[in-house]
């Protein structure tokens, strides 16, 4: 068994794509702050009671050709488009993009990205002392 298929590291896993696609969404959202009628857009908040249910469980043993194979989905995440009374600001263009806000997203997607992938690599730093092999090997 991979420590990749225990359920705390697909959990991890599943939030630091979350916070990868949350990150184009809002590069996407400065790229386009002088579009002519762009709203601005963020991905659904990703809830910890649905990583817990669509986390796989360890997958069966096939004894048999006649058993079936479970299915994976890739998580789906959802984007959702700000309305113009949430828009900070709204321009004669009807663009409602707000740098001040979109650059405070990335900011917070970053620290939240760098606190998943720490928390990630202590894991796996706590599962090789568990395992009785040095950290840095």
């Amino acid at each position: 068994m991979s420590m990749g298929n225990l359920a705390l590291f697909q959990g991890m896993k599943q939030k630091m794509d979350w916070l990868t696609q949350r990150h184009t969404v809002l590069a996407e959202n400065i790229a386009n702050a002088d579009t002519p009628g762009y709203r601005a857009r963020d991905l659904k908040p990703l809830e910890f009671r649905s990583l817990v249910k669509e986390t796989p469980r360890v997958n069966m043993a096939a004894t048999s050709s006649s058993h079936l194979t479970g299915l994976r989905r890739e998580p789906e995440f959802r984007v959702n488009e700000e309305r113009p009374r949430n828009a900070y600001e709204v321009s004669i263009n009807q663009n409602a993009v707000s740098l001040e806000n979109q650059l405070t997203n990335v900011s917070q997607n970053q620290a939240d990205f760098r606190l998943a992938s720490s928390l990630y690599r202590q894991n796996i730093t706590l599962m090789k002392l568990a395992i009785g092999r040095q950290p840095g090997a």
